[in-house]
C-alpha cells in the first residue's frame, strides 16, 4: 500500500475525540449484543474487541462487542493457537 493511499485512508476515518466515545460508540452499534454468544447485555458492560488483534487499528470496522465470557474464551483460544 502506497503511503500517499494510507494518509488519504487514515484522513478518511471519523475523529474519535477519546477512547470511552469510540467504544459506547461500538457497543450501540452492535445494539449492545455480544457478537458471538448473542447475549444481550442489559448492565453488564461489554468488552470492545479488535478483531485482526492490531490495538493501534481502531477503525470500527476491526472492533466488535464481546461479553466477558466471550472476550475470555477468545482471547484463550488465540493464545493455544498462536503457539502452534
Amino acid at each position: 500500500m502506497s503511503k500517499l493511499f494510507y494518509e488519504t485512508f487514515l484522513n478518511t476515518l471519523p475523529v474519535i475525540k477519546n477512547k470511552k466515545e469510540l467504544e459506547k460508540g461500538i457497543r450501540r452499534r452492535d445494539k449492545h449484543v455480544c457478537q458471538l454468544c448473542c447475549r444481550i447485555q442489559g448492565n453488564k458492560k461489554l468488552l470492545i474487541h479488535n478483531i485482526n488483534g492490531n490495538k493501534k487499528n481502531i477503525h470500527p470496522d476491526n472492533l466488535i462487542s464481546l461479553c466477558f465470557y466471550c472476550q475470555r474464551k477468545l482471547n484463550t483460544w488465540l493464545r493455544i493457537n498462536k503457539r502452534r
